[in-house]
């Protein structure tokens, strides 16, 4: 665990954001394993989890709509307070549509799929949108100029990358971009105060000297509510 989100969760969280935090982190873990960035966008599937606190990040007290939803987020991230903004995913469609994205990483859209998800005996549902995209983040150049020569895959690296997207202007023309998204609804119980958990990466298109040459950027949405 690196040293922003050790910060995080001994410092700077409230109860109530610890219990977010936990499920973010949860969430986080189940969607890693699920490897779902290497499944087409519209390829509906479901996941079986035995740990209760997955279960967890996905209970909520309102259920999805069965049509398009917009979920309204205050936060694009817990952690970055460059990003301390709100962030709107409005997906359009059924079983595949368009999950449309707008707030301090631009204003995009990318194909996506609708599918159940069951974890823990609650059924759900999870919304994945896997694409290329135009995103407002620190050029490239500029981002591993502010990192300098610390060791890829390295601490030192991981947190110098976040230090720099805290103080980096975005490119006024924006980056080239995977947008790797999910948004996870559940079906009931204690939702410590989320309607949605949602993952969200953007992995710059170009060559990177980071970890497996890919810059990854990643942003952990809270306080997302359902728009009825």
């Amino acid at each position: 665990m690196r040293v922003y989100v050790k910060c995080v969760t001994e410092s700077k969280r409230t109860a109530a954001n610890a219990r977010r935090w936990g499920a973010l982190m949860a969430l986080r873990s189940v969607l890693q394993q699920a490897d779902y960035a290497r499944r087409p966008a519209g390829k509906a599937f479901c996941i079986f989890a035995a740990a209760s606190a997955i279960a967890f990040a996905f209970s909520t007290s309102i259920a999805a709509p069965a049509g398009g939803l917009t979920l309204e987020c205050s936060r694009a991230d817990v952690v970055n307070a460059a990003w301390n903004a709100p962030i709107t995913l409005a997906f359009e469609g059924s079983d595949r549509g368009t999950l449309k994205v707008g707030g301090v990483f631009g204003e995009f859209a990318i194909p996506a799929s609708r599918a159940p998800m069951e974890l823990q005996g609650e059924v759900g549902e999870a919304i994945d949108g896997v694409a290329n995209a135009r995103v407002k983040l620190p050029s490239l150049s500029d981002l591993e100029a502010c990192i300098g020569k610390a060791d890829a895959g390295s601490d030192a690296f991981a947190n110098a990358r976040d230090s720099c997207l805290q103080k980096l202007p975005a490119a006024s023309s924006g980056v080239d971009a995977v947008a790797q998204i999910r948004i996870g609804i559940g079906g009931g119980g204690d939702n410590g105060g989320e309607d949605a958990f949602v993952v969200f990466k953007l992995i710059y298109s170009a060559p990177s000297r980071a970890p497996d040459g890919k810059m990854v950027v990643e942003a952990f949405p809270a306080q997302c509510k359902l728009m009825k």
